[in-house]
């Protein structure tokens, strides 16, 4: 089983296609009409679409994983 990406705005565009390219399920959230959108919303939708988040924004990530799971 391939992991499915939701790539954060934060990583270049192209990393989607040229990982989709390579047979992967990846999309960039500028595909999906959601430039600017939050972090919390961003990981909700990731979730929803059982998709790991790529981001290079771990550090608030981190947090709204930790308030997510108490």
């Amino acid at each position: 089983m391939k992991v499915k990406l939701l790539i954060d705005e934060d990583v270049h565009a192209v990393l989607a296609e040229i990982l989709r390219k390579r047979g992967y399920d990846a999309i960039n959230i500028h595909e999906l009409g959601g430039r600017g959108i939050s972090d919390e919303k961003l990981m909700v939708r990731g979730i929803k679409e059982k998709r790991c988040v790529l981001t290079f924004n771990t550090k608030d990530f981190v947090l709204h994983h930790k308030k997510m799971v108490d």
